[in-house]
This record gives structure tokens, C-alpha cells and sequence, in this order.
């Protein structure tokens, strides 16, 4: 089992050794794979931050962005949360007054699975993570010790049935910077019913909530 400073230093390796200087990529990057994690450099631009509500067309809504850094109530609001505390009490954790993180999008849905002898449901979410300084997130390699620390969290989560995807995402723009990164957690948990698959997400929310006191601010550097 590698600890989360050697993660770090892989992801970190793969990083630096890349001949791709144009963000984002025309295709997915995979820096790291590891247990039932893998980290990747999205394909595809990250939110610009701040966003406005839109219609998908398809009967689906984005609310659009709010700030709720440090404020439970409006964590609490945040529609993909309602029924679902483990999400909520996830966000709550990002978004705390004394993390260093915070959210800046969010979404989860249940999904069939037909081609397993026993799965047969699958709750996936998604979350758009940034650091609370926003100069930090100009550098990749701070989201990328971020990234080292979600993956160590999830060790073994085969056990329970869940895997994590974190994509290593450019920002069109974030609060007037434009050469900002984000992380787009991915997280998914399987079942036999909806009722298991939600227990299994639940699982690694939990672990995850659970290590974020252990982001380290002189791990943080904002030059380049």
C-alpha cells in the first residue's frame, strides 16, 4: 500500500513528464491508478465560475452557482441534497469555515445496471472542487495533493463497492482568473437494490468528509 505523500509524488511524476502543454486535452489523461481510484486530466473545461442557472432542455435544471463557503444553511438548500444527508453532511465538510476547500458545483443520480449477476444499481455523483484561496488553484499540482489524499481515503473501497474517479480539470475562469484548475470528484457506489448502492456511496462520502482536516496549508504554494 503506498501512504498519501508517494500517491502525491506519482501523480506528481506524471505531471511533469507530460509533453501536453494545451488544457484541456483532446482526450482524457490518466495519471494515476491506484486500488479502485484513478486520476485523470479531464478532456473537457471546467465550470466557469460564476455560473448562471440554465435549462439542459431534457427536463433537467442547473441551479446555477451560489457561494455557500461556511454556511451550513445554504448547504443545506442546495437541491441534490434533499434526501440525501450523506451529501449533505459531505458538502458541509467542503465547505466549512475552517477547510480549505469548497465546492462550486455538485450533482448525483441513481443509474441500472444490467450486464452484473448481482449490481444492479448504481448512485454516481459528481462534485466541482477549488481551493478556498483562489491564487492556490493557478497551480495544478496543488489540486493534484488534493487529488493524493481523496485517492488514500478510498483504499480498499472495493470492499464496500465503490470506486472514485478525480479529474484534474482547467477552469474557463474562476472569480476573474483564468488560469485556474479545479477537481471534478467523481464517486460511485453499486448495489444490489437502490437502497445498497446508496449505503455504499454513503460509505466513501464519509471517508472523504473524514479526511479533509488533513489538507495541509504549507503543503499549498501559489507559484509555479
Amino acid at each position: 500500500m503506498l501512504q498519501k505523500e508517494e500517491i502525491f509524488k506519482e501523480l506528481q511524476n506524471s505531471w511533469r513528464c507530460l509533453e501536453e502543454n494545451n488544457f484541456p486535452p483532446s482526450r482524457a489523461i490518466k495519471l494515476l491508478e491506484y486500488d479502485q481510484s484513478i486520476v485523470y486530466i479531464e478532456d473537457s473545461w471546467g465550470p466557469a465560475v460564476p455560473y448562471p442557472p440554465y435549462d439542459h432542455g431534457d427536463g433537467e435544471k442547473n441551479n446555477g452557482y451560489r457561494r455557500v463557503k461556511g454556511d451550513d444553511n445554504l448547504v443545506a438548500l442546495i437541491p441534490e441534497v434533499e434526501g440525501f444527508p450523506e451529501y449533505r453532511d459531505f458538502l458541509m465538510a467542503i465547505n466549512a469555515t475552517d477547510s480549505l476547500i469548497e465546492s462550486v458545483g455538485c450533482e448525483k443520480g441513481f443509474f441500472p445496471i444490467n450486464d452484473h449477476p448481482a449490481i444492479k444499481s448504481q448512485l454516481g455523483s459528481y462534485t466541482d472542487i477549488i481551493f478556498s484561496d483562489f491564487d492556490a488553484n493557478k497551480n495544478p499540482e496543488n489540486l493534484l495533493y488534493l487529488a493524493s489524499i481523496f485517492v488514500k481515503a478510498l483504499e480498499g473501497s472495493g470492499e464496500w463497492w465503490s470506486k472514485l474517479e478525480v479529474g484534474l480539470q482547467k477552469l474557463k475562469y474562476l472569480h476573474g482568473i483564468k488560469d485556474a484548475w479545479g477537481l471534478m470528484v467523481r464517486l460511485q457506489g453499486y448495489g444490489r437494490t437502490k437502497e445498497e448502492a446508496k449505503s455504499t456511496w454513503g460509505v466513501s462520502l464519509s471517508k472523504l468528509s473524514s479526511c479533509i482536516s488533513e489538507i495541509e496549508n504549507q503543503k499549498i504554494t501559489t507559484s509555479l
